[in-house]
């Protein structure tokens, strides 16, 4: 039987068309979504049904191999590619009040205060397994054009990353070809994004130019999460890039914390032939919060293993943040201090989010500067 919260979603968060030949309903439904909710579905979204199904089975197969084969491919924090075990990487465990309406800010203290009474020192539980186009974040910041340029058919090529032949012969060609079909689908997504924003084509240009995508393939197991003691397939966090790219095996799971007059935490209930669509932290510095990146986790309810796989999308790897003009002055104000991606570019903000997610949340803002003698 399906909960109430997935019912309020279900209800509310958008399922958008994206064969809907007038494209104001488009940008008009992601705009609203993304100010309420910071979630929508997506249906008739290009990627066919039975890619999805065969990267599930090349994710399951993968999971599935003997424990020396998989740490046979080491997870590498400067490519983001390769295999963590379960607990090998620690998510936020807190709420970021900066990315909330200033009047919301003490319920979200108040829920901050909880959630590190829950989770305290917890990690996640799940398995991963990552693959990237990690060419954009290896060549240097001068690289010629030609050398960031991706092929969206092979958005692979050039990258380093382990490949699963021996064991998974379909695994190269499947995994490249769900990813080359999430690029395709990101570049849309931004679009609708850039209209929504009334962007120029200058700041298009400078956004949309050489984004760089993370797969990450994940198995959750074991026992039911229980967020009273901290245990969570994934403990509470928000994304770091611009869209997240989501499906799912059906397995419920999924919850975003949602503010209707109070916080509460929804379920996110999975759609057949429906993607699921979030934006992270780089829209929300965009908009000066305007459009919600939202915390989400993942509290499982079953002993059943649960598959999902998320395509992690950034904006361009030159691109320096700041909140746009129009959504400064006035009401809307940031802490810069609090917001990481301010004043740096996509490469120089990714390498610091990883940093502190692989290896503790202990690291400091710091200087670009310093960033990018190392």
């Amino acid at each position: 039987m399906m909960s109430s919260s997935s019912m309020v979603l279900m209800d509310r968060v958008p399922i958008i068309d994206l064969q809907d030949p007038n494209e104001s309903n488009i940008v008009a439904q992601l705009d609203a979504a993304l100010q309420q909710f910071g979630f929508f579905y997506v249906k008739n979204h290009g990627i066919p049904e039975s890619l999805i199904e065969r990267q599930f089975d090349i994710s399951k197969q993968l999971f599935d191999l003997p424990l020396h084969i998989k740490e046979s491919m080491p997870f590498d924090g400067t490519l983001d590619i390769g295999y963590l075990a379960a607990g090998g990487q620690a998510l936020e465990k807190t709420l970021r009040t900066a990315a909330t309406e200033p009047q919301q800010k003490q319920q979200q203290q108040q829920q901050q205060s909880t959630e590190k009474q829950e989770g305290e020192g917890q990690i996640d539980t799940k398995e991963q397994f990552m693959m990237t186009n990690n060419k954009l974040i290896t060549a240097s910041a001068d690289a010629d054009h030609s050398v960031l340029t991706v092929d969206p058919d092979n958005v692979f090529d050039g990258s380093q990353n382990y490949y699963l032949q021996p064991y998974i012969p379909d695994h190269p060609r499947v995994t490249s070809d769900y990813m080359s079909a999430s690029y395709k689908l990101n570049l849309r997504l931004q679009h609708y994004l850039f209209e929504a924003l009334q962007l120029d084509s200058e700041r298009r240009r400078d956004l949309g130019q050489h984004p760089f995508l993370v797969l990450k393939q994940m198995k959750y197991a074991g026992p039911p999460s229980d967020p009273s003691k901290g245990q969570y397939g994934a403990g509470p966090h928000t994304d770091w890039g611009s869209f997240t790219i989501l499906a799912t095996d059906q397995q419920p799971g999924l919850q975003l914390l949602w503010n209707g007059g109070v916080d509460q935490w929804l379920d996110v209930p999975p759609i057949p032939n429906t993607l699921i669509i979030n934006a992270g932290d780089q829209i929300a510095t965009l908009t000066n919060h305007y459009y919600k990146s939202a915390l989400h986790r993942v509290v499982t309810t079953s002993r059943t293993v649960r598959y999902s796989t998320a395509v992690f999308t950034y904006f361009g790897l030159s691109a320096t943040f700041a909140p746009l003009p129009q959504f400064c002055g006035g009401d809307q104000t940031t802490d810069l201090a609090e917001d990481p991606s301010i004043g740096r570019t996509t490469r120089e903000y990714f390498h610091y989010k990883l940093h502190q997610s692989v290896y503790g949340s202990d690291a400091t803002r710091g200087s670009t500067d310093e960033e990018k003698k190392e």
